[in-house]
């Protein structure tokens, strides 16, 4: 026997399938905004989990024209003589923009898209090196922690080992409380290496919404010889925000006084008659050839002369610490030849064997001899994350964006 199945539950099984279908598109999208492929994709996200809603733009027509709203005027006047006069007046006044003030507002129109599109590009490239540097911070923690925790595997087998002979009267306990200590410090080391990288961990999450780096940073964009500081995001927001802030002052500047045009009318009751006027006022402002006033050229000056002494200080910040990252560019460099040169892997891992399997030497040199061998095994790997930070730096101090 059949049944059938009505349409309504039909539909609701439909509607809870897309349900179903909605909430595991959501939890895939997720899970791929989870794991960015690159800094730039992150970076991306920082922006995104951080913009504000858009702004309304501002409107135009009268605003164009006129300075501020138009006002109305109503004044009535009644005579204290039986045959007086009683006058009553209604004006609707304009104020228009002066030629200064239209001059000032066309700057400002200019000047403001060009300052969004500079903080935009600041704020990109501020974020950027805000990653580059968790991203860098973290690697290197990731990089020690193995070493350390290499160093920690390497202790606790020497510990168990005394352990046992100081149990069989073949150890002498002083050597078992010796491998104590250095594992203990070495313990708290590692600790604190893998709460750097959580901490990083963490502060990028909170930046992107992501859970976990990006696999490569995909920052390897070719190093500049020297920065050109005039297309820097930085001195460029500078520049601007400086050139609107003095369109600014213009506009509000004695000299930028609004020209008024009223429109009036009269009525006057008489005894015998009345009558009634119309009639226009213009009142234009009368200064010095629409040259600035004193406190204008004043309040100019110190506006610029501010605007100097901020980005001298930021330019003079940005070669000092552009030369200081070439030196140690350089210096690692040199450091990673040398060791390129020198370095034996195959020729360290015998010494850690033999080391570790020597008996003649006392316990405390050997576990020096041991933690030694651990820190130049790793340095290859650690100085080439330290090269890899370096250039992420100086392409952030160029202001190359991701």
């Amino acid at each position: 026997m059949f049944t059938r199945t009505r349409p309504w539950r039909r539909h609701l099984a439909i509607t809870g399938l897309l349900l179903v279908l909605q909430g595991a598109f959501t939890v895939l999208a997720r899970a791929d905004a989870a794991a960015p492929g690159s800094l730039a994709e992150a970076v991306d996200l920082a922006l995104a989990s951080g913009s504000l809603p858009a702004e309304a733009e501002p409107g135009t027509g009268a605003s164009r024209w006129l300075a501020m709203p138009a006002t109305i005027a109503v004044a009535h006047l009644e005579s204290d003589q039986r045959l007086g006069t009683n006058e009553t007046e209604i004006s609707l006044s304009f104020p228009f923009k002066s030629p200064a003030q239209r001059r000032s507002d066309r700057i400002l129109a200019e000047v403001d898209p060009r300052l969004e599109e500079a903080s935009q590009r600041y704020r990109r490239w501020y974020l950027s090196g805000t990653l580059r540097d968790l991203y860098a911070r973290h690697r290197r923690a990731q990089a020690a922690a193995r070493m350390q925790r290499a160093a920690v595997n390497v202790l606790e087998r020497f510990e168990q080992q005394l352990a046992a002979g100081v149990g069989a009267g073949g150890a002498e306990r002083y050597d078992l409380l010796v491998v104590q200590r250095m594992r203990a410090e070495m313990v708290g080391r590692l600790n604190g290496r893998l709460a750097e990288g959580r901490e990083a961990l963490r502060l990028y999450e909170s930046l992107t919404g992501a859970a976990a780096f990006p696999e490569d940073a995909g920052d390897d964009a070719p190093l500049v010889e020297a920065p050109l500081y005039e297309n820097h995001p930085e001195l460029t927001l500078l520049d601007l925000n400086r050139e609107r802030e003095l369109a600014a002052l213009r506009s509000s500047a004695p000299e930028t006084t609004p020209w008024t045009v009223a429109l009036i009318g009269r009525d006057f009751d008489l005894p015998e008659f009345s009558e009634r006027q119309l009639g226009v006022a213009v009142e234009i402002p009368v200064g010095p050839g629409g040259r600035p006033s004193p406190s204008t050229r004043s309040s100019e000056r110190a506006l610029r002369r501010d605007y100097r002494l901020q980005r001298d200080e930021r330019l003079a910040a940005l070669r000092l610490a552009w030369t200081e990252l070439r030196s140690e560019r350089s210096a690692l460099l040199a450091r990673q030849a040398l060791l390129t040169d020198s370095f034996d892997a195959q020729g360290l891992e015998m010494l850690l064997a033999a080391t570790r399997q020597s008996a003649e030497l006392p316990i405390e040199v050997r576990l020096q001899r041991l933690l030694t061998l651990l820190e130049m095994q790793a340095e290859p790997a650690q100085l080439a994350l330290e090269i890899e930070a370096n250039a992420a730096a100086m392409r952030q101090l160029a202001g190359q964006s991701l």
